[in-house]
């Protein structure tokens, strides 16, 4: 799920930049969001006859006469940057464009339509208030959230589990972020796999471990002051939602010695109100 919202992020700021209709024919998540329907402002989702019309697209014997009708496919599998589909942007103006890439990345037109984006990629209401009645209560102990994303069950096998860390790998960053807000903090934590508190001897203000969907999880991190984790579309895309700086712990050993090390993932700043969360609880920077 969070995969491909990472990959709309970037067409949702290139259809804001250029004025285009973006319709989503390949999102599997629909029920999840309020973003996609008809009458959406930045994208919505077609009918299930335009996917058998995309696959007609693809026959090499029927593009030339479907381009004719102004009916064309754009192929592009791998492409870090998109100063080639800014290239394309008045052809897409014209007729039906099926554009299959992955992915494209634009970090200036994001930055500078993130809070369209943002309104766009609220999970719906059902999962967003559970998760925002469970902060409210964590934030009546007067210290900053950290979330905590604990991935384990798929990344044992992905990439050869690169980024599969043991629990205690985790406490260890917890512990370190307690020492830098000297245990005024509350932790959330987040993972795939049940967790205890007894699995996390960390200082701190209160501990909160889900037990929820992963969507209300989702939902959670994007409502943190900060965020915690190893590389994943799920921590990166929810702290995105939240403008909520976040620790990648792309490494075990990765050395964590300041909360100025916490950035917003795609933006890579750090939000004013954030900073101001840190006052008062003598955070060593």
């Amino acid at each position: 799920m969070a995969n491909q919202v990472f990959h709309y992020l970037y067409l949702m700021a290139f259809a804001l930049e250029f004025d285009l209709k973006l319709k989503i024919i390949d999102f599997h998540y629909l029920g999840y969001f309020d973003f996609f329907g008809p009458g959406k402002s930045v994208c919505s989702c077609h009918p299930c006859w335009v996917k058998f019309l995309h696959r007609m697209c693809r026959s090499n014997k029927l593009r030339p006469f479907l381009k004719l009708l102004g009916i064309r496919s754009l192929r592009v599998y791998w492409n870090e940057e998109s100063g080639w589909l800014a290239q394309e942007a008045k052809n897409l103006m014209k007729g039906l464009t099926f554009l299959d890439c992955w992915p494209v990345k634009d970090y200036e037109l994001l930055h500078k339509h993130q809070e369209a984006i943002r309104n766009t990629i609220r999970p719906k209401k059902e999962f967003w208030d559970v998760a925002e009645n469970i902060v409210a209560e964590q934030r009546g102990h007067g210290v900053p959230i950290v979330g905590v994303h604990v991935r384990r069950t798929d990344y044992k096998e992905w990439l050869d589990g690169k980024y599969y860390y043991e629990v205690p790998v985790y406490a260890r960053y917890m512990r370190k972020i307690s020492e830098l807000m000297n245990g005024e903090v509350v932790f959330v934590i987040c993972s795939d796999e049940e967790m205890k508190r007894e699995d996390f001897d960390v200082p701190c203000r209160a501990m909160y471990i889900s037990h929820n969907p992963y969507m209300v999880d989702y939902s959670l991190l994007a409502q943190c002051d900060f965020t915690i984790g190893p590389p994943s579309t799920f921590r990166m895309t929810s702290s995105f939602l939240g403008n909520t700086p976040s620790f990648e712990i792309d490494s075990p050993d990765r050395e964590l010695t300041s909360m100025e090390q916490f950035i917003v993932p795609l933006m890579g700043n750090v939000p004013a109100e954030r900073k101001h969360a840190l006052q008062g609880v003598g955070v060593t920077a």
